[in-house]
């Protein structure tokens, strides 16, 4: 359960464009492990204030995809607003410059479903 438990909570170890699988999986999961999958929405959520704190260059992708992968979901509705709100305000307060605002943009973007070619 422990190893299951490490790959649904690192979504940095996915290919990015199936970030969103994974969080199909973890909501088909829901139904039948409904500890499991706190736990590992919990995990993620603790890996995104680790890594605003820590702020190295060499995780901002992993950091990136652990925001994209809280976007996906809160489209799947696994995540409530209250929670998606207050890693934006995490976000924003820890003020690391450009990469805090990148961040931010990805999960907005992920999190509403744009249009890729609306920039």
């Amino acid at each position: 359960m422990e190893i299951l438990e490490k790959i649904f909570s690192k979504p940095g170890k996915v290919k990015f464009g199936n970030i969103h699988l994974l969080a199909l999986l973890v909501n088909g999961l829901y139904r039948y492990h409904q500890d499991f999958v706190t736990t590992i929405i919990d995990n993620v959520l603790e890996y995104v204030v680790l890594g605003l704190e820590q702020n190295e260059f060499k995780y901002n992708q992993r950091r990136i995809a652990e925001v994209k992968y809280l976007g996906e979901l809160y489209n799947y509705r696994m995540v409530d607003n209250p929670v998606i709100f207050d890693v934006l305000y995490r976000i924003l307060t820890f003020g690391h410059g450009k990469h805090s605002m990148r961040a931010l943009a990805i999960m907005l973007i992920q999190g509403t479903r744009w249009p890729a070619n609306s920039w």
